[in-house]
C-alpha cells in the first residue's frame, strides 16, 4: 500500500458522496493519487542522488546510482535476515 488506511479514507473523502459514478470515480482517484505518490518518490530519490534519470523519447527512465544500489542491497540483506530470523523462531 502506498498510503496508510487513514490517508486512503481522506482521499476518498474528497469525492461527492452523491456522485452516481462514485465507485468508478473512487477507483480512478486512488489510481491517480498512487501514480502521483510514486512519481514524487522517484523524484525524491533522484534529488538525493540514489536514482539517475535518463530521458528517452520525452519520458524519464530511472536507474539506481552506485550509492542507490548499495543502499538497496543493504536493505535487501536486512529484510532477508529478518525473514530468516522470523522463520527460525517458529
Amino acid at each position: 500500500m502506498l498510503f496508510s488506511e487513514e490517508e486512503y479514507l481522506e482521499i476518498l473523502g474528497l469525492l461527492d458522496k452523491d456522485d452516481p459514478n462514485l465507485e468508478e470515480n473512487a477507483i480512478a482517484l486512488i489510481k491517480w493519487a498512487e501514480k502521483i505518490k510514486v512519481g514524487q518518490s522517484l523524484l525524491d530519490l533522484s534529488l538525493k542522488g540514489l536514482l539517475k534519470i535518463v530521458m528517452e523519447n520525452g519520458e524519464p527512465k530511472f536507474t539506481a546510482t552506485e550509492e542507490g544500489q548499495e543502499i538497496a542491497s543493504e536493505a535487501t540483506n536486512r529484510a532477508f535476515e529478518e525473514i530468516i530470523s522470523n522463520f527460525e523462531e517458529e
